[in-house]
């Protein structure tokens, strides 16, 4: 749909910018990161997008994160001073400022995600970075007033569950052990498929000779 879009006009940047959202998407899927091609996909999507629309923040904003997954931190600093220039608090640049701090100062890097997560309370990929620098500087009681907090507000959500349990289970807080056991449980029902090995033992299935 994408491409048929695209096709009768390449000059869409909504339809762009959501191509460039799957590939990245695509991206964290193991069998599909070999030589990480989905992300050159949509560095090279971006890019073309980016010369006819040099100041259009959604494009901007996705090439700081591809760039963010190659780990090239002065591209990153590039594309986000752009977007800061247009908008400095569209949605997500707090999230990048968060990120470039993360490694060297992790209060700094709160207080950014903090910063996002008061203008996207709901958005989980939001919470769960605060919860991530939470437990990175040992606050696990705010860790886990903020997750009771989130979780009233805004209901159970998978990923921070997860993520606050796998938490407070490494320092051996027993915090949410209840939803860890249904996640567990869940993944014993349903392990994860691995496409790469299921392929090798068709292929071998079918060589066998009786």
């Amino acid at each position: 749909m994408l491409k048929k879009i695209l096709d009768s006009d390449p000059d869409d940047t909504d339809a762009t910018a959501m191509l460039a959202r799957c590939l990245i998407f695509l991206s964290h899927i193991d069998w599909l990161t070999e030589d990480r091609k989905k992300l050159r996909q949509a560095e090279s999507v971006l890019s073309q997008a980016l010369k006819k629309h040099p100041d259009n923040p959604a494009l901007l904003r996705l090439m700081c994160s591809v760039n963010h997954y190659f780990r090239n931190e002065n591209l990153v600093k590039k594309y986000l001073s752009k977007l800061e220039e247009i908008n400095y608090y569209y949605e997500g640049a707090s999230t990048i400022r968060g990120n470039l701090s993360f490694d060297r100062d992790l209060v700094t890097a709160l207080i950014h995600y903090e910063d996002e997560l008061k203008r996207h309370p709901k958005v989980v990929a939001y919470a769960c970075n605060k919860i991530t620098a939470l437990y990175r500087l040992g606050r696990m009681d705010d860790l886990i007033e903020y997750a009771d907090d989130y979780i009233k507000n805004h209901g159970n959500q998978r990923d921070l569950l997860h993520r606050a349990g796998m938490f407070c289970y490494d320092v051996g807080h027993d915090a949410y052990n209840e939803q860890l056991e249904l996640i567990r449980v869940f993944q014993n029902k349903f392990p994860p498929v691995y496409v790469d090995e299921k392929k090798k033992c068709r292929r071998q299935k079918i060589h066998v000779k009786v």
